[in-house]
């Protein structure tokens, strides 16, 4: 059995101490031994043949490396578990000693970043509860009619969201056209088929037929290029107004998976409304208590995983390291640091909430676990049939695998769900573990309007774990 014992150099990088025996040398030599005549070059043998007393001649600096960095393989697990973090990266090996049949040797190990989170109880969240009234639901239900929708076009009257618009417009690139005139499109108001900023002018100003709307707005280029100049000049030249069909038990039954009668609809919209009131309200408390941790947590990065980054950033930009001075790659590795400090956070209140659940649950299931549980339940909510809901599952499941591992699944279609299903999990998952905690406080009662101003976007967004 190998000695390991293991030191800590800094908060980033740890020093194991390893002293093997014989039995464990050998193994390592015999596999040093093939690795290296696999390449070696020898006049007379081919690649692979070479006998192996030739390969120890001229290869023996190159055997004594590769057995040490097979016995470093052999016992880095080992090592991991002494020091119960994950190790990120061999930096050297050094202080080799060779006595009789035992060999003794240190190697300093890089850790991967990590965050020690500030106290809890320096956040406060507020569970407000919702008051979805009769307009909300009457709302709701207009929107979902809307699909069913017939449009006749109205003469001398002014657009309104939810109307059927048609324009003429085109696209100026700094000052000059780009393109020909685009004819005859047609887009529902609010919908953002032409432009979200743009089409809130046109609402807001209750355009009408002969008016003309745009909207100028300057894009950001890369470091090498200033800034251009983007303008939509649109002209209204028709205006539509939906006409709803009525909304009946008949209606109801026909269109609506599962449901039967006006009152089961309006009973449904009032539940989805209520599940997404609580959502926002998760996501708006959880993310201003990210935040407020972050600037109360500590964050360790070694110096290996932040040049690495750099190394990556710098051939994404196509830029070569000897261009920059030391002051520029200073701040872009301050940058690239400071950029990684919501991800890791978000992922150590995962395995923090994933414990205090599991102790609570009295189960092991992890977190991706738990997820996928969730993923199947949401699913059962709008399909009913038991092997469409079996086989949605399964692609699910594959997708919050490959999501999980980082591997990369071509032109996946359900990529963008699963990663929306996560946003709205991991956030739920995070605020009752502060709920369990004693963080979240009730709140009063609000109306969807009073809910708006807690859901302004987020400038620093965290992104899945």
């Amino acid at each position: 059995m190998p000695s390991i014992s293991v030191t800590r150099e800094s908060n980033t990088r740890i020093k194991a101490d390893i002293s093997v025996n014989a039995d464990e040398i050998k193994p390592a030599e015999e596999a040093a031994l093939k690795k290296v005549t696999a390449k070696a070059d020898i006049k007379g043998f081919r690649k692979g043949k070479a006998p192996a007393h030739l390969v120890r001649q001229k290869y023996a600096a190159d055997l004594n490396i590769e057995k040490l960095f097979a016995l470093v393989d052999t016992h880095l697990d080992d090592v991991q578990k002494k020091v119960e973090e994950r190790i990120y990266r061999l930096v050297r090996i050094t202080d080799v000693d060779e006595k009789g049949d035992k060999m003794l040797f240190s190697v300093l190990l890089d850790l991967y970043p990590y965050v020690k989170i500030g106290k809890l109880k320096g956040i406060q969240l507020t569970q407000h509860i919702p008051e979805i009234t009769e307009t909300d639901i009457d709302a709701e239900i207009k929107n979902k009619l809307l699909r069913f929708a017939t449009y006749e076009e109205v003469e001398n009257t002014f657009a309104e969201e939810a109307d059927l618009v048609t324009v003429d417009f085109e696209i100026w690139v700094d000052d000059a056209p780009s393109g020909e005139v685009n004819k005859d499109f047609a887009f529902r108001l609010g919908s953002g088929e032409l432009s979200k900023e743009l089409e809130d002018k046109i609402a807001s100003a209750k355009g009408k037929v002969g008016e003309e709307f745009k909207l100028k707005k300057e894009i950001p280029q890369d470091s090498n290029s200033k800034n251009r100049n983007y303008e939509i000049i649109a002209t209204i030249k028709k205006i539509s107004k939906p006409k709803l069909p009525e909304l009946t038990d008949a209606f109801v039954t026909e269109n609506f998976k599962g449901l039967k009668t006006v009152q089961e609809f309006r009973n449904k919209i009032k539940d989805d409304l209520t599940k997404q009131f609580n959502i926002a309200v998760v996501r708006s408390q959880t993310d201003d208590a990210l935040k407020a941790l972050q600037k109360i947590s500590e964050f360790f990065l070694s110096e290996s995983f932040i040049d690495s980054e750099l190394d990556n950033f710098l051939a994404d930009k196509k830029v070569n390291r000897s261009e920059l001075t030391e002051e520029q790659i200073a701040g872009i590795k301050k940058f690239l640091g400071e950029r990684e400090h919501p991800t890791l956070l978000l992922r150590q209140l995962l395995r923090d909430a994933e414990k205090s659940y599991q102790k609570r649950a009295k189960t092991t299931d992890t977190y991706m676990q738990i997820f996928k549980t969730y993923v199947h339940n949401e699913i059962s909510r709008f399909e009913k049939d038991a092997s469409k809901i079996e086989q949605l599952s399964q692609e699910l499941d594959r997708t919050i695998d490959s999501l999980s591992s980082g591997e990369d699944i071509p032109n996946n279609p359900w990529e963008s769900i699963a990663s929306a299903y996560l946003m709205t999990f991991n956030r739920q998952f995070i605020f009752d573990y502060f709920a369990e905690e004693g963080l979240v406080k009730k709140g009063k009662k609000l109306t969807y309007k009073e809910l708006v101003p807690l859901l302004a976007p987020t400038p620093n967004a965290f992104d899945n774990p």
